[in-house]
């Protein structure tokens, strides 16, 4: 088991949700949206594979813009205890905030 990870630590990530994901096929014909989920999924895999840690609950999340596939977007968390506070953005928009719960990994 890991300890983890010290107070205040923070986790940068840029990434983008490609176009032709399945994850797409067939949802939001008019108007191409990265589903919300999709997005969740992604904050939870970074948060996981950099801070070696378990997420254990999602606390709390905000979606506040919609995010289009191929937008480059930018995670931006802070670690503090066993909770990550985290913004996620595309250029100058705030496309969802959240918390999650931390624990050790299985």
């Amino acid at each position: 088991m890991s300890a983890l990870p010290p107070m205040d630590q923070t986790l940068t990530v840029n990434f983008t949700c490609q176009h032709a994901s399945a994850r797409f096929a067939g949802h939001f014909l008019r108007q191409v949206v990265v589903p919300g989920a999709a997005l969740l999924d992604r904050v939870i895999l970074e948060v996981e594979g950099t801070m070696h840690e378990r997420v254990l609950a999602v606390k709390q999340v905000k979606f506040l813009n919609a995010a289009l596939p191929d937008d480059a977007f930018a995670l931006r968390a802070t670690v503090t205890g066993a909770t990550v506070r985290f913004d996620l953005t595309s250029g100058t928009r705030t496309v969802c905030t959240g918390s999650l719960a931390l624990g050790p990994e299985a």
